[in-house]
């Protein structure tokens, strides 16, 4: 019998896995396009939700922030089979990201199942743009 107790690492490994150097889309890193809209817009808060594909506000979605989205779906469906799960048993999966200063960022990824569980890890990912 699958045990929930296996998905709490999930959220994590979507957010590292988002932010890592191997998400670089045409001239940058994910941190860096996130740094760019965050003083561009005059935000400071993106979230990205990996099950419906979009990212809010609206005014962020770009093709770069989305490019890797499928890759993500693809992650959970993978960890969520590996585990025994269903892949419709987990409702919603966010990145939320907020900008700490003028390059650095912190992300908040939440995966929530269809008991209303939530998932994410101890500690918000830290990450710094590379330019």
């Amino acid at each position: 019998m699958p045990t929930t107790k296996n998905l709490r690492g999930i959220p994590g490994n979507l957010a590292l896995s988002y932010l890592s150097t191997l998400g670089y889309y045409e001239n940058g890193y994910m941190a860096d396009w996130i740094i760019r809209l965050f003083n561009k817009l005059n935000i400071n808060e993106i979230t990205i939700n990996i099950i419906e594909e979009n990212v809010s506000p609206k005014s962020a979605e770009i093709r770069a922030l989305t490019s890797d989205i499928p890759k993500l779906k693809q992650i959970l469906k993978t960890e969520l089979n590996n585990n025994g799960f269903e892949e419709t048993f987990i409702k919603n999966a966010e990145l939320r990201f907020e900008q700490i200063d003028k390059k650095t960022l912190k992300c908040f990824p939440t995966l929530e199942d269809i008991n209303g569980k939530k998932y994410f890890p101890k500690k918000p990912i830290i990450e710094t743009s590379y330019e």
